[in-house]
């Protein structure tokens, strides 16, 4: 990926996973902006740490011999499975049209939709329904290469037009739901929870509790497109 061990912003890079994706969650808490995203993408490009994103993959399996995530179930990585349509899918594809070759649609687990705004249910959706469907959808790719695992490897690559390319899809979708306020949101590496790729589509005219308690890891796409672009054009 282009990194220099030359410029270490950092000297404490640690060696065991757990320690690493701690240290990284404490010295970058909240990675929801433009400024954040650029500090923490530099950070660990010179870091190296990006080498050892991959080697803990592979020991955990969630990477094959060539390089692809895997869609097993051990591990069960759901959007991986969702983008190699090996998971049932009750969402339409056709919605996406020229892009459903490309991108997957998916809702959330059924459980989480219906407690949205129960503040005890720690893994209710971050908006609520209307009469067309939830509030809280997912897109992701069917790109499976390891390096599309999350939006931090694709910043750190400059894959800006992939992005844009991602935005317009999910942009499909909204403007089918007949959504006004649409919001669209990643998860950067070490605050996701799920080893694959997953746009977090949002009705922001409905938001439930869990979009507040998420703000400190809500980056919109706007904003990581801007960052891939940046290091598209530096590199």
């Amino acid at each position: 990926m282009g990194c220099s061990s030359s410029k270490h912003v950092d000297q404490f890079v640690p060696i065991d996973e757990m320690v690493y994706i701690n240290h990284l969650k404490t010295k970058f808490p909240s990675v929801n902006t433009v400024e954040s995203l650029k500090i923490y993408s530099k950070f660990i490009k010179n870091s190296l740490i990006d080498v050892r994103i991959k080697d803990g993959m592979i020991s955990k399996n969630y990477i094959d011999d060539n390089d692809m995530l895997t869609t097993g179930v051990n591990p069960f990585n759901v959007f991986a499975r969702f983008g190699a349509c090996v998971m049932p899918n009750i969402v339409d594809q056709s919605i996406l049209k020229e892009y459903k070759d490309s991108f997957v649609i998916c809702h959330n687990k059924p459980e989480n939709d219906e407690n949205w705004n129960v503040e005890t249910f720690t893994a209710a959706s971050m908006a609520g329904p209307d009469s067309n469907g939830p509030g809280h959808v997912f897109i992701t790719t069917k790109n499976l290469h390891w390096s599309y695992f999350n939006v931090l490897t694709i910043v750190l690559e400059g894959r800006y037009e992939f992005l844009l390319k991602m935005k317009r899809a999910a942009l499909l979708y909204t403007e089918s739901r007949g959504w006004k306020n649409p919001g669209f949101f990643f998860h950067v590496f070490p605050h996701n929870s799920v080893q694959s790729l997953h746009l977090h589509i949002i009705d922001m005219d409905n938001l439930g509790f869990q979009f507040e308690k998420n703000a400190y890891k809500n980056l919109s796409i706007d904003d990581a497109i801007i960052v891939a672009s940046h290091n598209m054009f530096q590199s």
